[in-house]
């Protein structure tokens, strides 16, 4: 195959591709290239999708996926992305979580099927985060990722921090490893090395970054080495690929509006987020029992949290389920005298944060909102009728804002782990001074 490569300065007249399995994700690495000047949309929705309809210069397809089995996913990322699989795009980025949770294998595979890449490059690095591959060991705040929040994550726990094995396990295919010392030779060397490999029969790649300056130099690598490369990282590698792209200027409208915040997300960083905030501001504070939500008491507690948001109006909300470990235990203990497996237990709840996100909207006229986690703020746009997210910049490193499609609401969205102690707050107040006209390329909104 013939790789089309992009050049800085380069005219967007093909489309950038990216598959992401959740929509934090699709949203953090799409703000990439909006970063850069694009215009970038999530697509929710894939099915009757016609590539020729898209005006964005990015189009990032939400699979929603994480959580599937491993042959649903490949089912859905194959049936979502062949529509789009005879396009010359300069790039298609299948994006990976930087814990390594969800269907990494089964859904490179599913792509690499497609008969249009010659090679995987898998680097799913985002130091920016803290989280490095190092010797083909993935590292997140310093600990191997199975060590980590990562283990014991509800829906999608991670066993293993060796990528390659990872990925064995779930696709029978052993990758290369590329060490970040091999690919710092002179190019004429690892482009002789990189022949051999491919000579030799390897598709795939894993590489290691501990920098974004790695990241860069695989990058440089790969898309000298004439072939048609599947992209595969996070918001990291996207950052890396960014710049390669046509640069030009994005505007948005103004508003000062009261925001909430939703948050569905049982993670520590999450949880000392919110403290912070709290600590700094004054929002309603609106605590979802969950346990009500499981045991048939939903419009009892539905009731509750809209009474107590509609005594403050004007005020900015906190909307969040009880996310202490104690109370996750019984949840889980409870789910599981009902028959009810972690994935559906985590899926009704996100689905009631939706209902209620829902009506707190329609009956306040709230138009600014924080989502953090990924399935909650998945079930709120699917609650809210949006068809996708108009990304419009980066709060900060992997923390993306973006306008609703179909409706005039604007949103931050937050993987649960991602971010630092402030990052909420900051979020929040950058949605309560939206400027007129603002432009975000090449620049964090901080």
């Amino acid at each position: 195959m013939t790789n089309v490569r992009c050049k800085k300065g380069a005219d967007i007249s093909r489309k950038i591709l990216i598959v992401a399995d959740d929509l934090t994700g699709a949203n953090d690495t799409g703000v990439q290239f909006v970063k850069a000047g694009l215009s970038a949309a999530v697509l929710f929705d894939q099915s009757g999708a016609n590539p020729a309809d898209i005006k964005e210069d990015v189009m990032i397809l939400d699979t929603d996926t994480r959580g599937a089995s491993p042959s649903e996913a490949y089912k859905e990322v194959s049936s979502a992305s062949h529509p789009f699989a005879h396009l010359e795009s300069h790039l298609f980025l299948k994006k990976i979580d930087s814990t390594l949770r969800g269907n990494i294998g089964v859904e490179i595979k599913a792509l690499m099927d497609l008969g249009r890449f010659d090679a995987a490059v898998i680097a799913p690095a985002f130091p920016d985060a803290r989280r490095i591959t190092v010797d083909g060991v993935h590292y997140v705040n310093g600990l191997p990722v199975h060590e980590t929040e990562a283990a014991i994550d509800p829906k999608t726990p991670v066993a293993e921090s060796r990528i390659a094995e990872l990925l064995f396990r779930q696709t029978q295919i052993l990758p290369k490893a590329v060490g970040i010392e091999t690919l710092r030779k002179p190019d004429e060397q690892v482009q002789k090395d990189l022949k051999s490999w491919i000579a030799q029969g390897h598709e795939w790649f894993v590489c290691d970054a501990e920098t974004n300056e790695d990241l860069r130099r695989i990058v440089q690598v790969f898309m000298n080495s004439g072939q048609s490369i599947l992209w595969v990282g996070a918001a990291g590698l996207a950052g890396a690929l960014a710049p390669h792209v046509r640069k030009k200027p994005l505007k948005t409208d103004r508003r000062n509006e009261p925001v909430m915040i939703v948050s569905g997300s049982a993670s520590n960083t999450t949880n000392g987020q919110l403290a912070y905030l709290r600590g700094q501001q004054d929002p309603v504070d609106v605590c979802i029992n969950p346990l009500n939500v499981l045991n048939g008491c939903e419009a009892r507690e539905q009731k509750r949290a809209l009474d107590q948001v509609l005594a403050h109006q004007g005020k900015d909300v906190l909307l969040y389920t009880d996310a202490k470990p104690e109370t996750v235990q019984r949840i889980i203990a409870f789910g599981r005298s009902q028959g009810l497996d972690r994935q559906t237990v985590g899926e009704r709840l996100s689905r009631f944060l939706g209902a209620v996100t829902t009506e707190i909207v329609k009956m306040t006229g709230l138009k600014r909102l924080v989502l953090t986690g990924g399935d909650t703020a998945r079930a709120i746009c699917n609650e809210l009728g949006a068809d996708g997210i108009q990304l419009l910049g980066e709060i900060e490193a992997g923390i993306p804002l973006g306008k609703l499609l179909n409706t005039d609401i604007y949103a931050v969205t937050k993987a649960g782990a991602y971010g630092q102690i402030n990052s909420v707050l900051r979020a929040v107040v950058v949605l309560r001074n939206l400027e007129e006209e603002d432009r975000w390329q090449n620049q964090s909104l901080r």
